[in-house]
């Protein structure tokens, strides 16, 4: 990421249908069940949240940003969304 874009705050807990968010106001919030998942599935959606650091919404633009980041950012999506059930939460 550019040094000039600043850490959120982060949350972690568990989600029913987003791996990862990012908040209008700045907080990124990550699922929980991720440490379930491959270290480049946990990377994708970590860059992706603080991509939204700058960019928010999901246009070209956006795709262009993660890509230079994570050259592999399309595998690692479709990795990420094989994954068709999600624990329950007790």
């Amino acid at each position: 990421m550019p040094k000039d874009v600043p850490l959120p705050p982060l949350r972690i807990r568990p989600m029913k249908t987003r791996w990862g968010s990012f908040s209008p106001r700045g907080w990124m919030t990550l699922n929980l069940w991720l440490v379930t998942m491959s270290l480049d599935c946990l990377d994708y959606v970590i860059m992706h949240e603080l991509c939204h650091c700058k960019i928010k919404g999901h246009g070209p633009r956006f795709w262009k940003f993660l890509g230079r980041f994570l050259p592999d950012c399309r595998e690692r999506r479709k990795e990420l969304n094989a994954r068709t059930s999600w624990p329950r939460v007790p």
